[in-house]
């Protein structure tokens, strides 16, 4: 049985920074994400594609080149002040995948972009 203590209380639209009024890009969302996010603040838009300004955006990758492929327009679509999570599947979940969190850092700073926090998203992805 999971350590109660070691189980977050916070929701996920707060761990992931999605505040009222944001405009929210789900990126190759696995089947039922966008339901696992659970109610939303007030007013936020959710999109399926990073076109136009984003406050957050959420890409679920499994393929390193996918993701430095795609990172520099994630990059352009952020709004000042805004998130890019990047998910990767954990060793567990039997997706496959060349990813972990060192060459998404990696491919994140290429980017010109900063590394900030990390949080699970659920029992499959990072």
């Amino acid at each position: 049985m999971p350590d109660p203590k070691s189980q977050s209380t916070t929701s996920l639209p707060k761990k992931l920074g999605i505040k009222e009024d944001a405009v929210v890009a789900l990126i190759s969302c696995p089947p039922g994400f966008a339901r696992e996010l659970g109610k939303l603040p007030a007013s936020v838009e959710v999109r399926s594609n990073a076109r136009g300004r984003a406050d957050v955006i959420v890409f679920f990758a499994t393929r390193r080149a996918e993701l430095a492929r795609r990172m520099p327009g994630f990059r352009r679509s952020l709004a000042e002040g805004g998130s890019l999570w990047v998910a990767w599947p954990k060793r567990t979940s039997g997706v496959a995948t060349d990813l972990t969190f060192e060459p998404v850092q990696e491919i994140g700073l290429e980017a010109g972009l900063s590394d900030g926090r990390v949080c699970a998203i659920n029992g499959h992805w990072s």
